[in-house]
């Protein structure tokens, strides 16, 4: 973005007063988009946490996960860390 954003403008030239206008109404754009991303995405992925504190807050005990949560929870991500497995070829097909 550093470098892609004054870039951009070289073809412009001298900036009228509307191009001025749309390349700062693209930044406000931009860092609110950022600024939501920023705050919003941490608050989704902490979650589980969040709502635990609340639960010790209030006084109530955390519901358990069901026994199927914790199967699913405790198996990695499809695909994550494993190598994928190529089947062997018979001399027949070589």
């Amino acid at each position: 973005m550093v470098l892609i954003w004054p870039l951009l403008s070289l073809p412009a030239g001298v900036f009228t007063k509307d191009y001025f206008s749309f390349w700062v109404f693209v930044s406000i754009a931009w860092s609110f988009v950022a600024t939501i991303c920023i705050i919003s995405l941490p608050i989704y992925e902490s979650m589980d946490a969040i709502i635990g504190i609340m639960y010790y807050l209030a006084g109530k005990p955390q519901p358990s996960k069901t026994e199927k949560e914790l199967d699913a929870s405790a198996l990695p991500a499809e695909g994550a860390g494993q190598a994928a497995e190529v089947p062997a070829k018979s001399e027949a097909e070589i």
